[in-house]
């Protein structure tokens, strides 16, 4: 499997497509005409200038909070006269403020004026006021509070966006004081990679860090023994002068691989700085951290922002290891924000937001390698929206071989306005390409997914793959079809080698269409192949109470395969105050029907149809609460020989255990 990391890839092949390009004849009168507007839109601009337009950026330090905490938002502007924000703050064409303390996630648009016209960007701070951002944060602050091992070498460079009162060092210095630091990023690396021992290399807190002009890249050649770090790159608070901002490593514009690991290198931490693209034209791939046979590189508490690619992550043929992303902030990613994976991955309490989705190649968390990978775990990662207005690709994807893959504990939130077509929350299958795919040991659990569009979990070539605990909430109204989990599809299998979807095991899912979501939709599917598939404990509500014109109506259940295909299937509930509605697509459009369908096999003789679910707090103004409240049907009706040990928050099913997500 041949990846590129510039965006494409056999696994992503990108189609260009020319931009549209019109003539017209001199000698038609639409063209006189053309050319006399042309010849007096000339003279009219005869001695005037165009003005420029105006360019704006934005961002926020930092961008999740604790609740009552207040963040800097800082701004710069070029041709503008000027800026002000909603909610309010901004003042000046360029600055910074400190927001108030902040209760609620919040975003600041900011908007700048001048002769060619406004400009705005949007800026968002998060707020902790969940268990699941709450982790992201004590996976930073463990980052933070990190001890400094070794040697420490000390490096202060006053570049873009440095504190007013930085001082820089210089690389005369022997840089073996805070007081005395040296100065260049490139002397920094290049030390890191000399050293022998355990040492660390440490940027000024306040500092910014911009690389020479020319530059591919900074390379770092440290070697550790496998399954070891030894160097660390990091942080130090300057006794010269104060600042609590993480210090920040430039990128150059173009395709330029920050910080670079390649050819067997490794062993590295990099915690508590701030990486910092240019995001030029799109696909140009100005990458963070570029990591290509490296093994051992942990990566937490990092800032990375606007980057094509912060992270790629892909070890060709001689393969990854070991690497792991914790406890980082990845924002505004155009293409792709972490591409790849290595045996024994870990990408886990991490905040990303604004990255990728923007077309339908583009992810937020991409898992792929042209080798069988082994072990890759994808937990606790809070996602919210996709770079640019519109969702239209699959926020975590994974194409390729992988033997023992986690996607646990997630949660994924897109905007409502933004969930156009072609948007997808979790999907794992050959996406189409000519490539080997399996998916052997998956477990796919725990996860909260917010209107994520067309099909919010699919899964192929995913032998014994079990789906459960999910909450899946689309509350919006949109216009395609919507289904919950689909699971097997031939039509993904790129060779006759890919493994079947046998043995699927659904158990204990939350599927909810809330009542903005006024549109026809589907529960759960099992589509066309293998055998021994397990449905149990399984919650489908259809909310909103008009008849559903769209899209056949309302479907709880579609299974497309002959009732001998299936282990077990009871235990599951669906309401829908919908018309039309259907229990199962094609053989039981009643639970009755259904039952007399699958007579000799028992199917679903303990289910529930027609009965609400009587969450706690189920509506479109949230806190969403999915337990099931006094007097829910819910309550000890699941398959005591199928239920997980615990539901979706960590705490024990009951015997017999409730149906859906949630004790």
């Amino acid at each position: 499997m041949d990846i590129d990391r510039r965006g494409g890839s056999a696994l992503h092949d990108r189609e260009a497509t020319a931009p549209a390009r019109f003539a017209h004849a001199p000698g038609s009168r639409r063209g006189l005409a053309l050319a006399a507007l042309a010849a007096i839109t000339a003279l009219a601009a005869c001695g005037q200038r165009a003005s420029p337009p105006i360019s704006l950026t934005a961002s926020a330090t930092p961008v999740l909070v604790a609740p009552g905490a207040t963040a800097v938002i800082r701004w710069s502007s070029a041709s503008a006269t000027a800026c002000s924000s909603s909610p309010g703050g901004v003042s000046g064409t360029s600055g910074s403020f400190t927001t108030p303390p902040l209760a609620a996630s919040t975003t600041f648009t900011i908007t700048c004026a001048g002769p060619s016209g406004p400009a705005s960007q949007a800026v968002r701070v998060s707020v902790a006021s969940t268990p699941a951002l709450a982790k992201i944060l004590a996976a930073a602050a463990a980052w933070a509070a990190t001890p400094v091992r070794g040697t420490p070498y000390y490096y202060c460079d006053c570049g873009t966006g440095a504190d007013a009162g930085c001082v820089a060092g210089a690389d005369t210095s022997p840089g073996t004081s805070p007081s005395a630091p040296r100065r260049t990023i490139e002397d920094a690396v290049a030390r890191l990679g000399a050293l022998t021992g355990t040492n660390t290399v440490a940027l000024c807190k306040g500092g910014a860090f911009d690389l020479a002009a020319g530059s591919s890249g900074l390379y770092v050649t440290t070697t550790c023994a496998p399954g070891t770090t030894c160097d660390d790159l990091r942080e130090y608070a300057s006794p010269v002068f104060a600042s609590d901002a993480k210090p920040v490593i430039n990128n150059l514009p173009g395709a330029v691989s920050l910080l670079r690991f390649q050819g067997g290198v490794g062993g590295v931490r990099i915690l508590n700085i701030r990486l910092q693209g240019t995001n030029g034209p799109y696909g140009t791939a100005n990458e963070g951290i570029f990591l290509y046979g490296a093994h051992d590189v942990k990566m937490g508490n990092l800032d990375l922002d606007s980057f094509d690619l912060p992270v790629y992550d892909a070890g060709g043929s001689t393969g990854n290891a070991d690497n792991e992303l914790t406890g980082s902030f990845i924002t505004n990613s155009q293409v792709i924000g972490y591409l790849g994976g290595s045996d024994n991955a870990v990408v886990a309490y991490d905040y990303w937001d604004g990255n990728g989705g923007s077309t339908p190649l583009d992810h937020t968390i991409y898992l792929a390698a042209e080798q069988e990978l082994s072990n890759v775990t994808v937990v606790g990662n809070y996602i919210h929206g996709q770079y640019g207005p519109t969702c239209r690709g699959v926020v975590i994807v994974g194409h390729g071989l992988f033997d023992g893959l986690s996607i646990s504990g997630n949660t994924v939130e897109i905007d409502a306005a933004a969930a156009s077509g072609g948007c997808y929350g979790i999907g794992l299958g050959s996406g189409g390409y000519p490539v080997p795919v399996h998916f052997r040991h998956t477990v796919i659990s725990g996860n909260t997914l917010v209107n994520t569009g067309n099909t919010t979990i699919t899964v192929a070539t995913c032998p014994g793959c079990t789906i459960e605990d999910n909450l899946v909430i689309q509350d919006w109204s949109y216009t395609y079809p919507t289904t919950g989990i689909a699971v097997g599809d031939p039509a993904a299998r790129a060779t006759p080698a890919d493994d079947v979807n046998d043995a699927n095991t659904i158990r204990n899912n939350t599927i909810w269409f809330g009542p903005a979501h006024v549109h026809g939709a589907l529960g759960v599917q099992v589509l066309n192949e293998g055998t021994g598939h397990v449905l149990a404990d399984n919650t489908v509500t259809y909310s909103a109470d008009q008849t559903v014109a769209t899209w056949g109506g309302v479907v709880c259940f579609d299974y497309r395969l002959a009732p001998g295909a299936f282990a077990f299937i009871d235990d599951d509930h669906c309401y829908s105050g919908a018309a039309p509605f259907a229990w199962e697509k094609t053989n039981g459009a009643t639970l009755a029907a259904w039952r007399a369908y699958s007579a000799v096999s028992g199917f679903d003789a303990l289910s529930i149809s027609g009965a609400p679910p009587a969450f706690v707090n189920a509506a479109s103004t949230g806190p969403y609460d999915f337990h099931p409240g006094a007097g829910s049907p819910l309550l000890g009706a699941g398959s005591p020989a199928h239920a997980p040990l615990d539901d979706l928050t960590g705490a024990p099913f009951a015997s017999p255990p409730a149906i859906g997500a949630f004790e």
